[in-house]
């Protein structure tokens, strides 16, 4: 059969453009640009005045991690110099935090106590940053000759700020004034802000209501006069839970004689902490709908605690073993649960053996999640697709204002890939997922990848894989392989050792 010149031509064309829009999809699926915004006062030397400055840093994860700095200095915001004495920078500089705002392109710093001039002048600051039109200005600012004038509180879920009067002094008084962020409009004032709504953990025994909290509320207190058992009267607080509009609803007590300390619904499945009286024991675990009774997802002889993705994904669980005889808890395991079909992904040993106690700290979406580990333990990062765990290396704490333009679920560590320095005269940087720092301490890569840039081959045969270079061939051992997203990744030592390299990171640290 022949095909007109008409039908060819159009044909073609349907052709090239499907070819095009595939190539585009592929380009915005390789998108992987982290961007990082930091605050600073920089003193100028000329004037001597305090320059709120801000640093935006991004960081290709695609091409070896290669970064970018822009710099704003606000010189009409500046804390003006003295005409007696000199600004200087107040050891209390780290009180002051940055949060992003889920939706928004603007970033807010919250400068408590920065900075303090020689006469005692203590000021804070609370910034607001557009990323998109780089202006910056003043939102709030306190002054007072006491380091305790006042405090400014970010709540970047429910989108508010708060003025604290007296962080030192506590005065029984509902003079707690919140603010919406967007409009600075007051939306009411409280005695104290206790948390966020998404921060009142499932495990908190402190903060157990008859219902769970609205997200993106607010958990706030009020002081009232109240009188006692005797008839005698005291001042006295009860919590509530504020909306996005300033209105509260006061908050019950869950009853000490309760049999479900909590319940929460994904799709068809309830959740619940349940008492079991014919075991006389806590469980955690679920029904579907229409049942009437819970099926137990953690075991007798067992303290556990949960954890909900942001999004209800996944269910995390520790699940703690207790001694027979104390009751005190001993080793853990974590259960990893599909939130939506109820189903147990993987049961995953101790994350560290130097801590049995850790929280997590959601910032990277669902599919990964920061592991911040109690006392003197490493800190680490779950992959909860894949359920590999890993150390953190070189980031203390989940930067508020970190942005990726990637899907967290690819990676392993979210941390910016060090660089490699081979034979002191060649600098070697890895595409995502580039090196990580293993559960046990111990720099990996990707086998193909960092073949790939020093030059090495890799051959697989019958699943068993070999990487030669310069007349050195070594033989991976399988033990050690950590297999994510189509790649083997192993020890940076053994190919060291392996392959006759020298190897440093950051032109440093010998591996």
């Amino acid at each position: 059969m022949k095909l007109s010149t008409k039908f060819r031509t159009s044909l073609l064309l349907i052709v090239v453009l499907l070819l095009i829009g595939g190539q585009l999809s592929y380009a915005e699926e390789q998108q992987k640009i982290r961007t990082d915004v930091n605050f600073e006062y920089v003193v100028d030397r000329t004037s001597g005045d305090a320059v709120p400055t801000v640093t935006i840093t991004t960081t290709d994860y695609a091409d070896g991690y290669a970064s970018h700095k822009d710099t704003y200095s606000f010189e009409n915001l500046a804390i003006k110099k003295l005409s007696i004495g000199k600004l200087d920078f107040d050891s209390y500089q780290s009180s002051g935090n940055m949060y992003s705002l889920e939706g928004s392109s603007k970033v807010y710093w919250n400068d408590n106590y920065t900075i303090k001039s020689k006469t005692e002048l203590y000021i804070s600051r609370l910034y607001e940053f557009d990323r998109v039109t780089k202006k910056m200005k003043v939102i709030k600012e306190l002054t007072g000759k006491s380091r305790y004038n006042g405090r400014i509180d970010i709540y970047p879920k429910f989108k508010a700020y708060a003025i604290n009067p007296d962080s030192y002094n506590s005065d029984n008084k509902n003079n707690v004034e919140i603010y919406s962020l967007f409009s600075n409009k007051l939306l009411g004032k409280v005695g104290f802000v206790r948390m966020e709504s998404q921060e009142v953990s499932l495990n908190d025994t402190a903060n157990r209501f008859t219902r769970l909290l609205a997200p993106k509320t607010l958990l706030v207190g009020k002081y009232e006069k109240m009188i006692g058992d005797r008839g005698q009267a005291y001042v006295g607080y009860s919590l509530f839970e504020m909306s996005s509009s300033g209105s509260v609803t006061k908050l019950e007590d869950l009853p000490k004689n309760a049999k479900v300390m909590w319940e929460k619904k994904v799709g068809t499945i309830t959740y619940a902490n349940y008492y079991d009286t014919k075991s006389k024991h806590w469980f955690i675990g679920s029904k579907t709908s229409g049942k009437s009774s819970y099926t137990p997802l953690t075991r007798v002889g067992t303290d556990a605690v949960a954890y909900f993705s942001p999004n209800d994904k996944y269910l995390i669980i520790t699940e703690y073993k207790l001694d027979a005889k104390t009751k005190k808890r001993t080793s853990y395991v974590t259960l990893v649960i599909d939130a939506k079909k109820g189903k147990l992904l993987y049961e995953l040993p101790a994350f560290n053996i130097k801590s049995k106690y850790h929280d997590y700290r959601w910032a990277y979406g669902d599919d990964l999640v920061r592991v911040y580990c109690f006392g003197y333990a490493r800190d680490g990062y779950l992959n909860l697709s894949t359920g590999i765990f890993t150390s953190s290396y070189n980031e203390s704490r989940v930067d508020e204002t970190t942005s990726y333009t990637g899907n967290y679920a690819d990676l392993l560590s979210p941390e910016i890939s060090p660089a490699f320095m081979l034979d002191n005269d060649t600098r070697i940087t890895l595409p995502a997922q580039g090196a990580f720092f293993s559960d046990k301490g111990i720099w990996y890569v990707g086998l193909n990848d960092f073949a790939e840039a020093i030059g090495a081959t890799v051959t697989n045969e019958d699943g068993k894989l070999t990487v030669s270079r310069n007349n050195k061939v070594m033989k991976i051992n399988p033990v050690t392989i950590i297999s994510f997203r189509n790649q083997a990744y192993v020890p940076m030592k053994d190919l060291r050792s392996g392959l006759g390299l020298k190897l440093q990171i950051n032109a440093e640290e010998n591996i």
